[in-house]
């Protein structure tokens, strides 16, 4: 008998289902008294840590792509080539560059401090094998053709990147100003996507900026 006893005492126990009756003529139901609530606490915990590693992997994979993204970039315009496109805090015109700019704006702009803006070179200017017009003369007929629109030749400012371009829109007598470039000849035609054509855009990029901060509004067109 001690030896039964002994047995009973380390055999394990396990909690026993309830029958509920609460309702006559239906399928008894079973309740579990802590096993199913601590089934259902694991399983809400394992999704949880799932989500955390989703969220995760995608953070990680969304990082690998940014970076390779980034040294595709690196590959394909050099670091020299790159940084030559950024805006030179240096190459904003200074002293009387920038009196010379503020005046022909003040001149050229609407109430609302608004401007078209249209840049031109000695290319642009001149007549294709000496034959008139150039492309400069069509721009222009375009605002004395139109309906209405003669009127906003008087908020036009030209921007002459050469001398003979200047001295074009002077002979005209619009408003001009002179853009004074150091990062070369700019006043021959440029072939599309070449390197001096390049160096014209993002010059002319610059000066746009240099517009804006001055608090002026600008419409550009070509």
């Amino acid at each position: 008998t001690f030896l039964k006893q002994k047995k009973r005492k380390n055999f394990p126990t396990y909690p026993t289902p309830q029958i509920s009756l609460h309702n006559k003529g239906k399928t008894p139901q079973k309740h579990w008294n802590t096993f199913g609530e601590d089934s259902k606490s694991t399983k809400l915990k394992i999704k949880m840590d799932y989500t955390k590693n989703s969220i995760s992997t995608l953070a990680i994979i969304s990082l690998l792509l940014v970076g390779f993204i980034y040294i595709s970039t690196l590959s394909t315009f050099p670091p020299k080539t790159f940084l030559s496109f950024q805006i030179n805090p240096t190459n904003s015109p200074p002293g009387m560059a920038k009196y010379e700019l503020e005046e022909a704006l003040k001149k050229a702009s609407m109430a609302e401090k608004t401007v078209i803006i249209t840049v031109i070179n000695k290319a642009y200017v001149e007549p294709y094998n000496g034959e008139y017009p150039s492309m400069f003369d069509l721009f222009l007929e375009g605002f004395w053709e139109g309906e209405s629109t003669r009127v906003l030749l008087e908020h036009l400012l030209v921007v002459a990147v050469d001398q003979t371009a200047y001295e074009r829109c002077k002979f005209r007598r619009l408003h001009c100003y002179r853009l004074v470039t150091g990062d070369g000849d700019f006043a021959g035609e440029k072939i599309y996507m070449s390197e001096e054509f390049i160096k014209m855009m993002w010059r002319r990029t610059r000066f746009l900026m240099e517009v804006l901060k001055l608090g002026y509004n600008f419409i550009f067109t070509a």
